[in-house]
């Protein structure tokens, strides 16, 4: 399977009339019969930023799962809901055709002066990612875009193991030199599988339904191909449905985004 860089995708989402975007897809960077969620949300914030003043910096990104986002040209249709003096709000769909597989709102918020400041947790300690293994690409039993990740776990376990607490800490790294920006956040954000699928000690299939992002008011140094660590846990689930939330800390140390997803496991 021929590789396809997640710069090539990101750079190819162009404008094709008033609020309308072209965004390609392909094969290697599938979940099932879907895109991998972190690559469909970013394809939808890459067409947001065009529309979006560079002085409002990405501060939430709220995303449903509604259906597969399949193979091929697709389109990103947009809506500006709000400009207003601080915050500008807007809604995005990727489909293909009139199937819609993603819907997004965002929040775009210029920089405030405030008296009031929190520094964020500091990333913990966890073993130099170099002395650990990667979990190996295995095609049929996990998703194709895994070709693009190193993923080496320091606490917990890889999706299949019998993990007693679904709670994991990973160093994660992409296939790209890409700078980080907020388009990247995105992606990285949502690459880990969810620490629910340790549980289990078989494959069964899983399937995210929605997911929050909140990015932090920092700026990280880095590119994505440098090691990422990841804080994810399972808080509570029943009925097959899970909620989980990560901390995301960029290549140097900066705590970047905080993550809330609602998973569902069929198992």
């Amino acid at each position: 399977m021929t590789l396809t860089s997640f710069e090539s995708l990101i750079t190819g989402v162009c404008a094709n009339g008033t609020n309308q975007y072209t965004a390609g897809i392909n094969e290697d960077w599938l979940q099932g019969r879907s895109a991998f969620g972190g690559l469909s949300g970013a394809l939808v914030a890459q067409a947001m930023r065009q529309q979006v003043d560079t002085e409002r910096k990405l501060r939430s990104f709220q995303v449903t799962f509604v259906g597969p986002a399949p193979v091929g040209e697709n389109t990103v249709s947009l809506t500006p809901l709000r400009e207003g003096g601080s915050v500008t709000h807007i809604q995005g769909e990727l489909k293909q055709g009139d199937e819609v597989s993603v819907t997004a709102t965002a929040a775009y918020g210029k920089r405030r002066d405030s008296a009031f400041a929190i520094p964020a947790t500091p990333r913990p300690d966890a073993v130099d990612p170099e002395t650990l293994k990667s979990m190996p690409f295995m095609p049929g039993i996990v998703p194709n875009f895994v070709q693009h990740f190193d993923f080496r776990w320091a606490h917990g376990t890889p999706p299949f193991c019998g993990l007693e607490k679904p709670n994991n800490r990973v160093w994660i790294r992409m296939d790209s030199d890409r700078e980080i920006d907020e388009v990247g956040i995105v992606a990285m954000a949502d690459a880990l599988p969810p620490p629910v699928l340790s549980m289990p000690k078989k494959p069964c299939p899983a399937s995210s339904l929605s997911w929050y992002l909140e990015l932090l008011p920092v700026t990280a140094k880095g590119k994505l191909s440098d090691w990422w660590l990841v804080d994810y846990e399972c808080d509570a689930g029943a009925d097959g449905y899970y909620n989980q939330v990560a901390k995301i800390w960029a290549p140097d140390g900066q705590l970047v985004a905080i993550s809330r997803q609602v998973a569902v496991m069929f198992a």
